[in-house]
């Protein structure tokens, strides 16, 4: 998969180097807390879009899918009220990284990444 201009404006803002370094902590974690069985993907995303229902005066939130301009589609997150509350602070990051499930394009683990103001 090909580098986002996410990643790319990441590299810019803090060093390339740094960015290896938080690349790398993060993949560690992420291999310690992954079952061995599972191929798994990562990317930084371009977008996202939560989709759900309208029922009556309320949205209900079913989910979240998180998109590359270059590889469309990557994968999904069901969610309901309280997983979306939990998510929102992530996913209002400056940059997003998500890892998946290559087999289900479920999502895995989610890294928010904020400069400090």
């Amino acid at each position: 998969m090909e580098p986002s201009a996410v990643k790319a404006k990441i590299e810019k803002e803090i060093g390339k180097s740094a960015l290896k370094r938080i690349d790398d902590e993060v993949s560690a974690q992420v291999k310690k807390l992954s079952q061995p069985q599972q191929t798994i993907h990562d990317a930084w995303i371009d977008y996202y879009m939560l989709f759900g229902n309208g029922t009556g005066t309320f949205f209900v939130p079913q989910g979240v899918q998180f998109y590359s301009y270059s590889a469309g589609f990557l994968c999904s997150k069901p969610t309901d009220n309280a997983s979306l509350t939990c998510l929102v602070p992530i996913l209002n990051c400056k940059a997003v990284r998500v890892f998946w499930d290559a087999a289900t394009q479920q999502v895995l683990y989610l890294y928010g990444y904020q400069t400090k103001p």
